[in-house]
């Protein structure tokens, strides 16, 4: 799974940028909760390369132009969808990637 969307870097726009997930951490809200709150639940924190285009990506050894990281909470509850598929909806709902298509 991929985006395409534009993406901006030193001044640059480069309009069909090529956005992949590159890893994935998954960690509890607990950790990094005040000690006296009692959250808990599963995050994922997620960080995306970003290509000039598809073919950039893959001419190895390209490397990318730029890193974006997003977290989010996850639905351990939900099987229905799986993680990854949550995690990569949850991209698309993020601001920075309004607009973007599926590559």
């Amino acid at each position: 799974m991929a985006l395409r969307q534009t993406h901006e870097k030193y001044g640059f726009t480069m309009d069909n940028a090529y956005h992949v997930i590159d890893r994935i951490e998954w960690f509890t809200k607990k950790f990094f909760a005040h000690p006296n709150e009692e959250e808990d639940g599963w995050n994922a924190r997620i960080e995306i390369v970003v290509y000039k285009n598809s073919d950039a990506r893959e001419s190895k050894p390209q490397e990318p132009i730029d890193r974006v990281g997003i977290t989010c909470l996850l639905d351990m509850e939900d099987t229905s969808v799986s993680l990854y598929k949550q995690i990569y909806n949850n991209i698309k709902k993020d601001a920075r990637y309004s607009g973007s298509e599926d590559a």
